[in-house]
């Protein structure tokens, strides 16, 4: 596979990862829906700058434009890492499992979003 063909597979991916994220999870109660949204705008910014951070990283430069995507204390704990991206996609980890612990989504959607992170 060509670096055009694994960039395109990568965009492809990022927006089924935010669609999927967006209409894979759910709440019953009205209540809690907004942390729910709260952690899916985050999750999917968090994908931004995980691109940004790639970019970065696979043209060896130090600009640091994922920031504006991060909050100030996860950028400053994802810049603690020697592997920037991948400390990103580990926090994208830990929200999906939150997801799944609070029951917002299933076992079997889950696992498919989780396949995603690990092709990223």
């Amino acid at each position: 596979m060509g670096s055009q063909e694994n960039l395109g597979a990568l965009v492809n991916d990022s927006r089924s990862w935010a669609r999927q994220l967006v209409h894979y999870s759910s709440v019953a109660n009205a209540e809690v829906e907004e942390e729910l949204n709260g952690i899916k705008k985050r999750t999917i910014y968090r994908h931004i700058a995980f691109l940004y951070a790639l970019k970065t990283n696979l043209r060896g430069d130090q600009k640091k434009d994922y920031r504006k995507y991060l909050s100030q204390e996860e950028s400053d704990a994802v810049e603690r890492e020697s592997n920037i991206h991948n400390a990103i996609l580990s926090n994208q980890s830990k929200d999906l499992e939150y997801l799944v612990k609070k029951n917002w989504i299933d076992g079997f959607k889950f696992i498919e979003l989780n396949r995603m992170i690990v092709k990223f």
